[in-house]
């Protein structure tokens, strides 16, 4: 079994026309196609810590703007720009800025806690 790039991924117009109305069996066909290539493309650009939750918003979204889409590019093309949009919307955002600067800052107080004191080891 190849890896699937989500660019690559389609559904056939007629799941896709009920997929717009949002029938659940239809929706799930969507999910399954594009499930793996997102969770892929979300983990190399977030980290696997937060793919999870990326790809979720981006299923979301795409439940939501799947009645707009209008199949000028190909599902799989417009599914890709909308778990991107939310890998950026997750990079950027102000939480996880914080966090970072709070890990930064718990990692420097831990090396200076397994750091030899001052004049420590010169023995």
């Amino acid at each position: 079994l190849g890896h699937v790039k989500l660019n690559d991924v389609d559904l056939p117009e007629p799941l896709l026309a009920r997929a717009r109305e949002g029938e659940p069996l239809a929706l799930e066909a969507f999910y399954r196609a594009c499930a793996r290539p997102a969770y892929t493309l979300a983990r190399r650009i977030v980290g696997p810590a937060a793919a999870d939750d990326v790809v979720q918003d981006a299923f979301l979204d795409a439940f939501r703007g799947l009645p707009a889409f209008d199949g000028r590019a190909p599902l799989g093309a417009w599914f890709r720009a909308v778990v991107v949009r939310r890998c950026l919307m997750h990079l950027r955002s102000p939480w996880r800025r914080a966090r970072e600067r709070l890990d930064d800052w718990l990692d420097a107080v831990e090396s200076r806690a397994h750091a030899p004191a001052a004049g420590e080891g010169l023995d």
